[in-house]
């Protein structure tokens, strides 16, 4: 297994890292039997620790068993929402028998029955450095566009959620802003308004589940000055939600 703090400021990879939340010793051991030795894993016991996993190094698809995620809180379920979104995502389960199977958590990215068949679909995922695990309901004004320009696209919008890096923004029509494209947002209630520019990494359908309809932003480039506005607005916990 690997050391994350080792693997920092790589951004590619070589072979799939693939992050394995089990606590079982029993079903951890079943499972490490089924993957190839080209993959990397990194290991985790609980659903809380794949965040920083994933602050720290590059990941290509996140695997969990599904008794695990079945008693977790649900506030650990929420904080690893962003990361399952991001990449190639399943539960893992065995039988009494002792066969494996995996299901995939959404097919956004692609659907594999075995874990071989989901190592070869992370394989094929460029790995990403993910996200905040201290999103917080926070509501800001807020207009977008693919140009700073803020041309006959721009779209005004509020944020549903928020923190120091990123935000998930509602939009009627997500599929404007496809993954890994840039996005510029002008914050129009913070006090410098200088356009920050994001990147796209996900999408939320509209009408396609019962959510809120729109796409997450992790910041790319951010004054000191407008982070730590943000900062101290989560922090106080300000909200000018009408409800």
């Amino acid at each position: 297994m690997n050391n994350p703090d080792s693997e920092m400021g790589r951004s590619e990879t070589a072979n799939p890292r693939i992050i394995l939340v089990v606590s079982d010793v029993k079903r951890k051991e079943a499972y490490l039997s089924e993957f190839a030795s080209s993959v990397e894993l990194y290991l985790a016991e609980s659903l809380r620790e794949i965040p920083g996993l994933l602050r720290k190094a590059p990941c290509n698809g996140i695997l969990m068993d599904v008794s695990l995620k079945v008693k977790a809180s649900h506030m650990d379920k929420v904080r690893i929402s962003d990361s399952l979104e991001s990449m190639p995502s399943a539960t893992l389960n065995m039988d009494g028998k002792g066969s494996i199977r995996i299901l995939m958590l959404n097919q956004r990215h692609g659907s594999a029955r075995t874990v071989e068949e989901f190592t070869a679909l992370c394989a094929a995922f460029h790995p990403a450095t993910v996200y905040p695990d201290d999103l917080r309901s926070l509501r800001l004004n807020a207009i977008i566009s693919s140009s700073p320009e803020f041309g006959h696209d721009s779209e005004k919008t509020i944020t549903m959620f928020i923190s120091g890096s990123g935000c998930f923004l509602f939009t009627a029509t997500p599929e404007r802003y496809q993954p890994q494209s840039g996005v510029w947002i002008d914050f129009v209630g913070i006090s410098e308004r200088k356009p920050i520019l994001g990147k796209v990494f996900w999408q939320c359908p509209w009408g396609v589940s019962h959510k809120v309809s729109g796409i997450y932003v992790g910041f790319e480039s951010i004054l000191e000055s407008q982070h730590a506005e943000i900062t101290a607005l989560l922090a106080f916990g300000k909200d000018n939600a009408p409800f």
